[in-house]
């Protein structure tokens, strides 16, 4: 993976938060510099109890992926 082709912010609209339990992430990629993500995530209380889901492909343009998981 080639880290300067993956985008990623802390704001959106790389996430979206939609409820109080319920929040969409996206990453943009070079097309072709992913194979596969996954999310990972942990509460603050608890940061031992890892969380994680894969992330899909919602659109692509030739030169970019954008992937998400909500």
């Amino acid at each position: 993976m080639f880290t300067p082709a993956v985008r990623h912010f802390s704001f959106y609209p790389f996430m979206q938060p939609l409820a109080r339990n319920r929040a969409v992430f996206t990453l943009e990629a070079a097309e072709g510099g992913l194979r596969e993500c996954e999310l990972i995530w942990w509460k603050r209380t608890a940061p031992q109890a890892l969380h994680s889901a894969p992330m899909s492909v919602c659109c692509r343009d030739g030169s970019t992926v954008r992937l998400q998981c909500d």
